[in-house]
């Protein structure tokens, strides 16, 4: 069954969950990239795409389910990077490209990061609350 967008079944282990419903949204946020990729982007324009939609993919799996594990972590890198250069080498190091705009990079930030600052700022909100 399904309930807010993650898929569970009876006999999964919480780890199994969480490692099929990654996998979905990953297969999902490739899907988006082939769509945006074939369109004239500049870089900053990747860089919005990144963000308001591939990235955004994974916000509602973050907070409930565990962190995704290293592969898919490596994978989803591999996806924002590959279409953040048009399916071409990276042409500056990807630790430049995830500084702040004012320190002379992209904005971007790592997928690892974004998960694990949705984990933090959800304890964040709810210890603020007790």
């Amino acid at each position: 069954f399904t309930a807010l967008g993650i898929q569970f079944e009876n006999s999964s282990s919480l780890s199994q969950i969480s490692i099929q419903n990654y996998s979905i949204k990953y297969n999902k946020a490739t899907g988006w990239t082939s769509i945006w990729g074939k369109r004239d982007l500049t870089i900053y324009g990747r860089c919005t795409i990144i963000k308001s939609i591939l990235l955004s993919q994974f916000t509602y799996l973050a907070i409930p389910l565990l962190r995704p594990p290293k592969k898919t972590i490596n994978s989803l890198n591999s996806l924002v990077f590959h279409f953040l250069w048009g399916c071409k080498r990276d042409k500056i190091k990807r630790d430049v490209a995830v500084r702040p705009r004012n320190e002379g990079g992209l904005g971007l930030f790592y997928p690892e990061d974004f998960i694990q600052s949705l984990k933090i700022t959800t304890l964040s909100n709810k210890s603020e609350k007790i």
